[in-house]
């Protein structure tokens, strides 16, 4: 199998499955034809080691709706497979499976609602501290109010 026929079978099989990043799992297995292209193995050796991309894109799979707990376990399950097969991997010479994301793999209605409540946490910080801010100033008759209740051990 090609690169091109190992590739586009991935993207195939990554649409199938409904990965989330497939265009970053794609370029990084295109990074990895050409490092070990450059290395002198031809693109069918490189497909064989690499595994079939039916096995590859499952790797990649977002985890089924789980609740919170069990959703974070199945993550933290399947980081350690990752690093248990990439350790074997790397020592006996096989090809080694990307990293998986450092971030939870949210769906779009989770993820708006996520940032959603950042935004709300981060208006409300700021309001609170221009409030104190504020009040402050005002029970403090002076816009220096840190010097009038003389907090650095200086008075004003």
């Amino acid at each position: 199998m090609t690169k091109n026929e190992y590739i586009s079978a991935l993207g195939r099989e990554l649409k199938r499955l409904g990965v989330p990043d497939a265009g970053d799992v794609l370029e990084e297995y295109e990074q990895h034809f050409a490092f070990k292209g450059a290395d002198g193995r031809t693109e069918e050796e490189i497909a064989a080691r690499l595994g079939a991309p039916a096995e590859v894109a499952a790797q990649f799979a977002a985890p089924g709706a789980a609740s919170g707990s069990a959703a974070f376990v199945r993550a933290l399950m399947r980081s350690w497979a990752r690093f248990a097969h990439n350790s074997v991997a790397s020592a006996s010479g096989r090809a080694v499976l990307p990293p998986l994301p450092a971030v939870p793999r949210l769906s779009a209605k989770a993820g708006s609602r996520a940032r959603l409540a950042a935004r709300i946490s981060l208006a409300v910080f700021a309001a609170c501290f221009v409030l104190g801010a504020v009040i402050s100033m005002i029970s403090a008759g002076a816009l220096g109010f840190w010097h009038v209740w003389n907090w650095f051990g200086y008075a004003a």
